[in-house]
């Protein structure tokens, strides 16, 4: 089993994890499963009936998923909770310090 100490690591100084070493193959597979998921309304249907408290985030300037998208999302799904940071892809670790209680103060949330 493959050790997290360097996502560890990354996480408490807020940096992003640069020890990703994903096989072409697996980004492949990836692309190809994503490919009928992303031409169907299903999953956006599907996001219109959620019925749970929802935070949807994202990074400001995410060039893998446009914030767009998060706003999109959150529109979809019934009282859902949107926050966007300032960060990228990774926002979760660069922005560790505001997403973490924000995280927190969602899931403590009555």
């Amino acid at each position: 089993m493959r050790s997290c100490a360097g996502l560890e690591t990354a996480s408490e100084r807020g940096e992003i994890p640069d020890d990703f070493d994903v096989p072409a193959a697996t980004v492949k597979q990836q692309v190809a499963a994503e490919d009928p998921w992303l031409r169907s309304n299903a999953n956006a249907n599907a996001l219109k009936k959620l019925q749970v408290p929802t935070l949807v985030t994202g990074g400001n300037v995410d060039p893998v998923t446009p914030p767009v998208n998060a706003r999109r999302i959150a529109a979809l799904i019934p009282r859902a909770k949107l926050e966007l940071y300032p960060g990228s892809h990774a926002f979760l670790f660069g922005d560790r310090a505001q997403f973490v209680p924000d995280v927190e103060a969602f899931l403590s949330a009555p």
